[in-house]
């Protein structure tokens, strides 16, 4: 009798991490293609948005709001920056800063917010808005399941 080679069973189950990863590359490619006449990654309109939400402030209110790790955040403004989308400015002492979007980068937001509806639209045609709100409510019943 042959012995199999494979070190995982082939009736292993599908894999969440796995496929909830692939929907969001695919998700994440509709946005970005729609964005790219205003040189903005779906990334980075998230960030603006978050920002244009919540004015002037740190790096930790901005990274929460964000969810995203503070040293990410940090190398994805680096460009919003550069491009002078966003300025930072002293915060309430010398150690820390604050965040705003300029004017450039509100003319720039209120352009990419066209271009986003029409990718909400297009994800929305192939995932229903009911099924979004779900992914989202597991989203925040996943956060705060994890306790590692």
């Amino acid at each position: 009798m042959k012995r199999s080679t494979h070190a995982l069973p082939q009736d292993r189950e599908l894999c969440a991490c796995t496929t909830l990863r692939g929907l969001a590359r695919r998700a994440t490619a509709i946005y970005d293609d729609v964005l790219e006449p205003v040189g903005l990654k779906q990334t980075q309109y998230s960030v603006l948005a978050r920002l244009d939400r919540l004015v002037h402030c740190s790096l930790g209110e901005l990274a929460k709001a964000c969810d995203l790790d503070i040293t990410s955040l940090s190398r994805g403004l680096r460009p919003l920056i550069a491009n002078g989308l966003v300025k930072s400015g002293r915060g309430k002492d010398d150690r820390t800063k604050r965040y705003e979007l300029t004017g450039q980068g509100k003319q720039v937001l209120r352009k990419a917010f066209a271009l986003w509806k029409k990718a909400q639209s297009r994800v929305h045609e192939v995932i229903a808005p009911e099924h979004i709100r779900a992914l989202a409510s597991l989203s925040g019943i996943l956060k705060g399941a994890y306790l590692g």
